[in-house]
């Protein structure tokens, strides 16, 4: 199971998330696409939700 986590700061308990994350077996996939710096970065924009689309799960952290 692919899953892609989105680093957006957004919760104060991001430590058990990434805990929780590291502890998966080695048959699933954890990307961490870097979130493009500009609204106007359209390349940026289109990498990140191909990697979403492309997600089994997504996690906001």
């Amino acid at each position: 199971m692919e899953f892609v986590v989105l680093e957006t700061g957004i919760f104060p308990d991001r430590t058990t998330l990434a805990e929780a994350l590291a502890a998966l077996p080695a048959c699933h996939t954890v990307r961490r696409p870097v979130m493009p710096s500009s609204q106007d970065d359209e390349e940026g924009w289109d990498r990140l939700l191909q990697a979403l689309l492309a997600a089994d799960r997504i996690v906001v952290v």
